[in-house]
């Protein structure tokens, strides 16, 4: 994904990902979930605006279909995009928060 076009949000605007249904095709679960653990990581780290769009595609990790994929990795582009920020705590600025 590092030279993916960069997404200007973590998640399609108007995304609404649903359970998958016998139609749906299925995507290898151990890579999804390893997709979504990344992101966690990420969001757990220095980036909380990935807070919500792990809340969405970390539901269906047991069963993920190609629109699920496709939020994650659209997810993974905005990471990429936004890869010079986050959260930073510098001692030498004392209590002042960066973002």
């Amino acid at each position: 994904m590092t030279n993916s076009k960069p997404a200007n949000a973590p998640l399609p605007s108007g995304a609404r990902l649903t359970k998958a249904t016998i139609s749906d095709i299925l995507v290898d679960q151990m890579q999804y979930q390893r997709m979504v653990g990344s992101l966690m990581y990420a969001m757990l780290a220095t980036r909380p605006d990935f807070a919500q769009c792990i809340q969405q595609i970390s539901q269906f990790s047991q069963r993920p279909a190609r629109p699920h994929e496709k939020a994650t990795k659209h997810a993974l582009r905005y990471l990429n995009g936004t890869i010079d920020q986050g959260i930073t705590f510098d001692g030498k600025l004392g209590l002042k928060l960066e973002c």
